[in-house]
């Protein structure tokens, strides 16, 4: 973590939106992943599409590009990204239950490139369904 004070908040302590105006546009990258862990006859149902909303993965992946695109504005401050590609891929293990989802955002600009792993989707499935929280997030 660094020492300096988070650049989101002006000289009086209330937020301001950082001027990006003077920094030169660099490629950027951020990297996330998760885990959904559900039974293996549920995760089987999804790999069959037997599931009664359909296609779920699908569905989640469309999910993760338009939430994505929509960063700044779900994310206050955060400004405009222009994103030059999303990619999100899912690793099935039907006999752990499990499904690691990867997402990788690339954007070129003045300003960070921010993506957020959510996972509404997946209450499709069950309202049970533990998850663990993005790991080992990265942006460069």
């Amino acid at each position: 973590m660094s020492d300096r004070p988070f650049s989101h908040f002006d000289e009086t302590g209330g937020i301001s939106m950082v001027d990006v105006d003077s920094k030169q546009p660099t490629r950027r990258e951020a990297v996330a992943a998760a885990t959904v862990r559900m039974s293996p006859k549920t995760l089987q149902k999804l790999i069959d599409r037997a599931l009664p909303k359909g296609d779920v993965l699908t569905t989640a992946k469309v999910a993760g590009v338009l939430g994505a695109k929509q960063t700044p504005a779900l994310i206050p401050l955060t400004h405009p990204i222009a994103i030059t590609s999303i990619d999100v891929t899912f690793d099935i293990d039907p006999s752990s239950g499990t499904i690691e989802i990867n997402s990788i955002v690339r954007c070129e600009g003045a300003c960070t490139c921010v993506y957020l792993i959510l996972h509404p989707s997946s209450f499709i499935l069950s309202h049970k369904l533990p998850s663990n929280r993005p790991q080992n997030p990265r942006i460069g």
